[in-house]
């Protein structure tokens, strides 16, 4: 009580202090943050009606007091936030982590958590602010085109994988940490993750679910993807193929697309949408040199090259177009785009292939390339037709939904596209014009 009581009284005694607020949004979100925690975690926006002043600068106001509270209101939140810190195996780069190399949110240093609600304050304000748009770059130095740091980087003909150093990835992670639970907070997409499964809940929060702490002859880095030639057995281990990009920008992308819609399955309908109105598979080898060529950026395709579009130098005549890497590159596209709405997508390899699996609404798309396929774009069957449900899923590729379909003879290959045919059957149209994939002859090297 006299917590509210002392607010109270600074509500009615700094008007001045209100109205400088009311012109500078990052001060009026980070003083509307503290006020909740003076008041307490059942306090809402809504309840507070006016913006409330604290005495103390912005500099010196204890944001973490709120974050905290919140999150020990929401404990299965809470217990998936995870940082991984150290190497599985320092012997074997391909060895998936285990709980034992990751530090959970609640044994964090004070340091750790201070980047953690800095985070949330800067996402906090920015939506007090409007959500604005601007370049693929922020505040702490996050890009889209990170500087690559794997030791192949210079390697032409070697598979591409995008790795970065250890103070990178934690930003990068860290941010779209305090984005998404900004974006939970303030309410901005109309569902909730408080009810999310724990799996739902470790590809928002869980830092092994972006990239993996790798241990090298030139040092610690981090590495993201899952690499074509060492698909790990459990689904649960296989991460996107995306450098991924500041989640301010990437959310700007779904605003001003008009991509979020009023549900999570409208949401991810009207993103394929878009990749169905934009996307081209592009052409090449999967290698440092080809990616070069067509995005300009030595390893993964960058989001804002396949948003903007580029030219592939190999074939200039072609002109400007959103070239996408195969169902690799576009699963880890849906991965990055639909986590900032709080939308959890897992990778998962069949047959050497790549398939979205959308956890909340437990549904999959038979394979990453069926949005622009051929048949597809032609055709004027609702783009939410592609998607397969759980049952459908273990029909056609695995019983088993926890592993990956690792056997390339496997009958369950043949049904990789099967909706797209499906279609093409529906709307009278027959053949497909997917490139195969083809990987660098030096695809043993990761």
């Amino acid at each position: 009580m006299m917590g509210i009581v002392q607010n109270q009284k600074t509500i009615g005694s700094r008007r001045e202090n209100t109205r400088i607020a009311a012109k500078n949004p990052f001060v009026r979100a980070t003083v509307l943050i503290s006020s909740l925690a003076v008041l307490g975690a059942g306090c809402t926006v809504e309840s507070l009606g006016a913006v409330p002043q604290e005495k103390e600068p912005v500099s010196e106001t204890p944001i973490t007091s709120y974050v905290s509270q919140w999150l020990s209101l929401h404990p299965n939140v809470a217990n998936a936030i995870k940082w991984q810190n150290t190497p599985a195996d320092n012997a074997n780069v391909y060895t998936p982590p285990s709980e034992g190399n990751k530090v959970a949110w609640q044994n964090w240093t004070e340091g750790q958590k201070n980047d953690l609600d800095q985070a949330y304050t800067e996402a906090y304000a920015w939506f007090a602010q409007g959500a604005l748009g601007g370049p693929p770059a922020d505040s702490q130095g996050l890009t889209g085109q990170p500087v690559n740091v794997n030791p192949n980087v210079a390697c032409d003909y070697c598979t591409p994988i995008t790795s970065v150093t250890p103070s990178y990835m934690w930003k990068l992670y860290v941010s779209h940490v305090g984005f998404s639970l900004a974006a939970e907070i303030t309410r901005q997409v109309p569902w909730s993750i408080a009810d999310y499964s724990e799996e739902s809940l470790r590809y928002l929060f869980d830092s092994t679910a972006m990239g993996w702490d790798i241990f090298d002859s030139v040092g610690n880095f981090y590495s993201m993807g899952t690499y074509y030639a060492r698909v790990p057995a459990n689904r649960s281990d296989n991460l996107p193929e995306t450098p991924f990009a500041p989640p301010m920008w990437v959310y700007s992308f779904l605003k001003e697309s008009n991509l979020i819609g009023p549900s999570r399955i409208e949401t991810i309908g009207n993103t394929l949408e878009w990749m169905r109105q934009n996307m081209v598979h592009f052409n090449g080898d999967i290698t440092y040199q080809n990616y070069e060529a067509v995005w300009q950026y030595r390893g993964y395709s960058p989001l804002s090259k396949i948003v903007y579009g580029t030219i592939d130098k190999k074939s200039p005549g072609l002109g400007v177009r959103h070239w996408t890497a195969g169902c690799q590159g576009s699963v880890g596209f849906l991965h990055e785009v639909l986590r900032v709405a709080n939308i959890p997508v897992q990778p998962v390899w069949v047959c050497g292939h790549a398939l979205p699996y959308f956890l909340t609404e437990e549904m999959y798309l038979d394979h990453g390339d069926d949005p622009y396929d051929t048949n597809v774009k032609s055709s004027k069957v609702p783009i939410l037709s592609l998607l397969i449900n759980e049952a459908t899923y273990q029909s056609w590729f695995s019983p088993d939904t926890k592993v990956n379909v690792l056997d390339e003879t496997s009958p369950a290959c043949l049904n990789l596209g099967r909706r797209a045919s499906e279609i093409a059957a529906i709307q009278g149209v027959h053949g497909f014009s997917i490139a195969p994939l083809r990987y660098s002859s030096m695809r043993g090297i990761y």
